[in-house]
């Protein structure tokens, strides 16, 4: 791995960092836009969780931080854990569809690697898949109809009746699109954090004066990504390397120039999400010792507010 010296630009480094948590305070303003039709919270409590939940993904296994930050807002603020879930699914789904965007963009106009490409097409088709169905069971209610007869044959009537009543707590946490209008406008805004993300790895490019083309950090961005989406390891440790490396293997072969640039800009993330989860962490009450696998168990769901009712959702 190339050592640092007086070639790398700490000040382009900064901003890299600075931009990142650019992305993540447009990440809150997007849940807030998603959580709107039950709650309204503050843009400080939205960033709050959003950061405590990436602190849990940095330190445990298989994305569990997710799950905290669906029960932390459960239990700060009275939300169904069903409709918190769909928000954060639709969340994902948004950012992956972001990505595959991107990625369909410099497939055009860069050779990248095939393991890449294989990858991209397969996200493509399971992500693409995933978003129609949501987009029909919380528009079309006979998609609801035929999903909820399906199950009754399926299931025992008491298992039936506490999985419908999760169902369309769940779908009620996707009424974002059911208007076309909140819709465009949330992929709209899922395109200011990727942009401050890009951004960001075009910063930390020239602090290591690659040599490479913008669309490199933007190869960067989109395959991380893309990749990072499946749960793994903490902090997708040696998953986001691999995958760096990967990416910059179209412009260099010098293993170990994309392996000092992997390493640097993985560990300035992950220090700052463990800097900034530990501070918001604080703010709310979460100390060190509740962040492991325990402390994102167990929690209930406490309230019959904020999820819709099967019969409000047109269950007859």
């Amino acid at each position: 791995m190339r050592p640092l010296g007086d070639a790398f630009s700490y000040w382009a480094a900064i901003i890299g960092s600075l931009l990142m948590t650019v992305t993540w305070a447009f990440f809150a303003v997007r849940w807030q836009v998603l959580l709107a039709p039950a709650v309204s919270i503050r843009w400080s409590d939205a960033f709050s969780y959003i950061m405590i939940g990436y602190l849990g993904n940095a330190v445990l296994p298989l994305r569990l931080g997710d799950v905290g930050r669906i029960m932390l807002l459960s239990r700060r603020h009275r939300i169904n854990l069903a409709f918190a879930s769909a928000t954060v699914v639709m969340e994902k789904l948004l950012d992956v569809l972001t990505m595959l965007a991107l990625m369909g963009s410099l497939m055009l106009v860069i050779p990248v690697p095939l393991l890449i490409r294989r990858g991209v097409q397969a996200a493509a088709v399971t992500t693409v898949g995933a978003f129609v169905a949501l987009i029909l069971l919380s528009r079309s209610q006979s998609a609801l109809a035929c999903l909820e007869s399906f199950l009754s044959v399926a299931l025992p009537q008491r298992v039936l009746a506490i999985v419908l009543d999760l169902l369309y707590r769940f779908v009620h946490g996707l009424q974002v699109t059911q208007s076309l209008s909140q819709m465009l406008g949330v992929m709209l805004l899922s395109l200011l954090p990727w942009g401050a993300a890009g951004l960001g790895i075009m910063c930390f490019v020239r602090a290591f004066k690659l040599g490479v083309p913008w669309s490199a950090a933007m190869l960067v961005l989109g395959t991380t990504n893309l990749g990072g989406a499946i749960p793994s390891s903490p902090g997708a440790i040696g998953v986001y390397e691999f995958l760096t490396m990967l990416a910059l293997s179209v412009w260099t072969s010098e293993r170990s120039v994309s392996a000092g640039f992997a390493t640097v800009t993985h560990a300035a993330n992950l220090a700052l999400t463990v800097i900034l989860g530990l501070i918001v962490g604080w703010r709310e009450g979460i100390r060190w010792s509740t962040i492991t696998t325990q402390s994102w168990v167990g929690a209930e769901d406490e309230t019959k507010t904020a999820g819709a009712t099967p019969t409000q959702m047109g269950r007859s």
